[in-house]
């Protein structure tokens, strides 16, 4: 007969991985990665549509930038400290339909724009705002792709698109690009000056060596198509002094210096009377300079669109108190490869902004040349929701797209319909949808899996807990003897799962994927074989777990030296080795449980995708690894089938 011990622990150790799954179905935002390419763009077979496009772009990040920096109500924060730092000239070059330059040429009646409140999709770490910036996508913790859990940007992009068709790009800033575009000199041609972003007291040096390449490169506009500037003092500050105060006071008026040297210079050059800046952040933050994505301070940034030679353009606001319009960061890459002429990113589930489309395209000095750009406009959302309808058919396998159903169906609708038909209102709803859809599937956690998934391993953690040291039925004694086993049993399961994690810290490994020790996967392939090599990464990841199965029986073999004690377990039904797997496997529950905990208490801090997320993961797959070896173990070697294995015959 089993012992009840025995099957006790394998329906327990059965019940907390479909908890750690349930759990992590809510927790865990992932996706399937694309790596097609879009070719055409809207503009490409109409010729006075391509002379009407941007020639070049100026792009400028100040990191962790909140929106009400632009704002007149900025000035004191929650915790009541006050401050005179705000942005002054985004509000005045978007808001004001006349920009009074300092010059006295006439140019101070030039140049057009307009502020929008950009609104980011969590998780707003800086690399994954990236991302979701450049791709027009909804990034998430997991995007399976062939490089599990590498940071190098392979999907479709506007990088890509702008280089394909020939634009010449010119960065400097926050490093963080080099690790999405790892050959930055190949592909940034214009020029490329990077400096390190993770030392979060330095509050200056990236900011000044972006204002020294951006001056210098603006007078050479020729050398260059796209420059991008990313700047993150103003990230920096907030993360050490907080969002608040003088130190954050000082940062806004040089960054808003910075604004207006841009600016100026551009709208003293005719070599820029065809040109865009968009100056924005990539993310807000909190009064404390945290951003995780859990607030509006932390999700709501700006976005200035300006054009600094236009003479007409978007309709300007009636007032201070007027409200921004929103511009989701999705909407970002379609419409600059909309405005560039270039192709939209395949995976963006963004639409273009006819505002900024309008400011690009229309707002030159010249008279009235008879372009329609109405009706450009519409082809241009032509052309985005034939891209859209393209990914959302070729994502996933069908049955698990979150595109299905309804929306596809209005999709396939839409394609068919005479394209004098398009309605221009029919084409934003229907893109607006797609993206409601896959925001609910990537970017919003499932709180009921997690909560149910949380409570199933509470649940299941007591539930062991007691079966691990509560009296067996069969037992009705509890000898000095027998505690002292326990005892012994305790501190004896203790060490041993300790082992398992000097064995996996010790042979190099850290709970971050790209810690995984790839190379292990090739030993003895001469050809991909994916099983094969999964197994081997698995097998040296996990070579812990493994040992420890293995050895196991043999120390609780050794448990039967204490003769009272190894007496007093047969007496009760239990085998030392039984006994020891369930005080094992506790530690193992009880850590995957705590991590569990924690990200869900830390899910939208600042580094839950960093930090919490990996830990939980490798604790929960470690977890369920060992486990499966337990139950293996026990089969093998401590009469699961109701015999007694040869390394419980003690006699």
């Amino acid at each position: 007969m089993r012992s009840t011990l025995t099957r006790g622990l394998v329906a327990l150790l059965a019940c907390e991985f479909i908890a750690l799954k349930l759990f992590a179905s809510g927790f865990l935002l992932r996706r399937v990665e694309t790596h097609e390419r879009s070719l055409t763009s809207w503009s490409d077979d109409d010729d006075d549509a391509r002379a009407n496009t941007v020639d070049k772009v100026v792009i400028l990040i100040v990191d962790g930038a909140r929106y009400d920096w632009t704002t007149e109500k900025f000035g004191v924060g929650s915790n009541g400290d006050a401050t005179t730092g705000r942005l002054r000239s985004v509000r005045a070059l978007g808001s004001m339909c006349d920009v009074n330059g300092n010059a006295s040429d006439g140019t101070k009646k030039r140049g057009r724009g307009k502020v929008f409140r950009f609104i980011a999709d969590a998780p707003t770490t800086t690399q994954q705002r990236l991302k979701g910036l450049l791709t027009g996508g909804l990034p998430t913790f997991v995007d399976a792709s062939d490089s599990f859990g590498g940071t190098t940007l392979r999907e479709d992009n506007l990088i890509v698109s702008m280089t394909s068709r020939g634009k010449r790009l010119a960065i400097s800033g926050d490093d963080t690009w080099l690790e999405l575009f790892p050959g930055a000199n190949e592909t940034f041609t214009g020029g490329c000056e990077m400096f390190p972003s993770l030392d979060v007291k330095d509050t200056s040096t990236v900011d000044a060596g972006v204002r020294d390449h951006m001056s210098r490169a603006l007078k050479q506009p020729e050398s260059w198509d796209v420059l991008i500037g990313h700047m993150l003092g103003a990230d920096h500050v907030g993360h050490t002094f907080g969002a608040t105060g003088s130190h954050m006071a000082r940062k806004l008026a040089e960054n808003d210096r910075d604004i207006e040297m841009v600016a100026d210079a551009m709208r003293a050059d005719d070599r820029y009377t065809n040109a865009m800046l968009f100056v924005f952040g990539d993310h807000g933050m909190t009064d404390n300079g945290d951003h995780g994505g859990g607030t509006p301070e932390e999700v709501d940034s700006f976005l200035l669109a300006y054009h600094p030679w236009a003479s007409k353009g978007v309709t300007c606001r009636s007032s201070e108190s007027e409200e921004d319009e929103s511009l989701p960061q999705i909407d970002f890459a379609p419409t600059m490869a909309a405005i560039m002429g270039v192709p939209t990113p395949f995976g963006n589930l963004g639409k273009v902004n006819e505002d900024v489309f309008r400011l690009a395209l229309s707002a030159d000095l010249s008279s009235d040349d008879g372009f329609d750009w109405r009706a450009a406009y519409v082809r241009a959302l032509r052309a985005n929701i034939e891209q859209v309808w393209n990914y959302t058919h070729s994502y996933g396998d069908g049955a698990t797209s979150p595109f299905r159903g309804d929306i596809a169906a209005r999709l396939d609708s839409m394609m068919e319909t005479p394209r004098s038909n398009d309605s221009k209102e029919h084409i934003l709803e229907l893109l607006r949808e797609v993206a409601d859809v896959a925001r609910v599937r990537w970017t919003q956690f499932g709180l009921m899996s997690m909560v149910l998934g949380f409570g199933a391993l509470v649940a299941a953690l007591i539930t062991h807990a007691i079966l691990a040291y509560g009296p067996p039925k069969e037992c009705s004694h509890m000898d000095s003897a027998a505690v002292l086993g326990i005892a012994i049993e305790t501190t004896l399961a203790i060490g041993l799962w300790l082992a398992t994690s000097v064995v996996f810290f010790g042979g190099g490994h850290t709970c971050s994927f790209n810690g995984l020790h790839f190379a292990a996967a090739f030993t003895g392939f001469r050809k991909f074989n994916y099983y094969g090599m999964g197994f081997l990464l698995g097998l040296e990841t996990w070579s812990g777990e493994v040992l420890l199965a293995a050895f196991v029986p043999m120390f609780a073999h050794h448990l039967t030296s204490f003769n009272q004690f190894g007496k007093q377990f047969r007496d009760c039904g239990h085998t030392p080795a039984m006994s020891l797997w369930a005080k094992i496997t506790l530690c193992r529950a009880l850590v995957s449980t705590c991590a569990a905990l924690c990200a869900a208490l830390h899910r939208r801090h600042l580094m839950v995708w960093a930090i919490f997320a990996p830990k939980f993961v490798f604790d929960a797959v470690g977890a369920s690894v060992g486990n499966a070896l337990t139950i293996l173990s026990i089969f093998l070697f401590t009469g699961f089938t109701g015999r007694t294995g040869k390394y419980d015959k003690f006699d």
